[in-house]
């Protein structure tokens, strides 16, 4: 097996068993956001009875700690994570259920999937800390206020942005739900957005420094290596939890920033 490109050996991979400790835990379940993360499951891995919570989740090991022969040779050439069996990044929690389903039927199909589904919930955390140190700009704050409280003739007077004008088809080229959401927000809202800011800043050179900042941020989630749907949801999440304003607002502005070509670039 490999381990940054390099081969490593079963025994120099493994470690005795480790529990993690109470951060760690937390924050292996704030990776998962207290859920099963696996797909079709969902359950919540703890819960509450008579105010006290309980853990309702086992500390399952991606890489087996202890591989069995036949799982020696299944797993022989595949890539690990982390330093050493032990490593949290060899880790992910699970409902019960799942844990001993994944455990049971073993194979290299699903342990590559479960590697790339930590991996995610990995980037995806990461990406949450990283960008919730970044201000937000006031005039951010105040186009988003106004979205929250807005009259649908000044809506009607703004106008539609013609659907010639959109370069969201430019920007996102294999997600078309995506796609779809954001030319719908951008045709009717972007030109709205758009008058509230020039409203704001006649000038234009404070709607410089929000474009920069925006930009700064998606490029802040592509370091992360998360999609364009999840850049998508966390720049909105990023939105929601500076202004505490609702989701549907926050993606409609991110929208605006799609179109405004602050966020994605052109395909080539």
């Amino acid at each position: 097996m490999y381990r940054n490109g390099e081969y490593v050996s079963f025994e120099d991979y493994k470690r005795d068993r480790r529990e993690p400790t109470d951060n760690e835990q937390k924050m292996l379940l704030e990776e998962v956001g207290g859920l099963c993360p696996i797909k079709g499951c969902g359950v919540s891995l703890v819960n509450e009875k008579n105010g006290k919570h309980y853990k309702e989740y086992d500390i399952a090991h991606i890489f087996p700690q202890s591989p069995t022969d036949m799982e020696k040779i299944i797993l022989a050439d595949v890539e690990v994570d982390g330093e050493c069996s032990e490593s949290l990044d060899n880790k992910i929690l699970l409902c019960h259920n799942c844990h001993t389903t994944y455990d049971k039927g073993k194979t290299e199909a699903s342990y590559q999937q479960m590697l790339e589904l930590k991996r995610r919930l990995a980037n995806e955390l990461k990406a949450k800390k990283v960008i919730s140190k970044e201000t937000i700009e006031e005039d951010i704050t105040k186009a988003i206020d106004a979205l929250m409280s807005i009259d649908e003739n000044e809506l009607e007077k703004a106008g539609k942005l013609e659907y010639k004008a959109l370069e969201v088809a430019k920007k996102v080229t294999r997600d078309n739900i995506l796609r779809m959401e954001i030319e719908d927000r951008v045709t009717r809202y972007f030109n709205y957005i758009r008058q509230v800011f020039k409203n704001l800043d006649p000038s234009g050179y404070k709607f410089e420094l929000i474009c920069t900042n925006v930009k700064k941020i998606y490029l802040m989630l592509k370091c992360q290596r998360l999609s364009q749907h999840e850049i998508y949801e966390k720049l909105s999440d990023w939105f929601l939890t500076k202004t505490q304003s609702n989701q549907s607002v926050c993606e409609i502005m991110t929208a605006f920033f799609v179109q405004n070509c602050d966020v994605y670039e052109i395909s080539q």
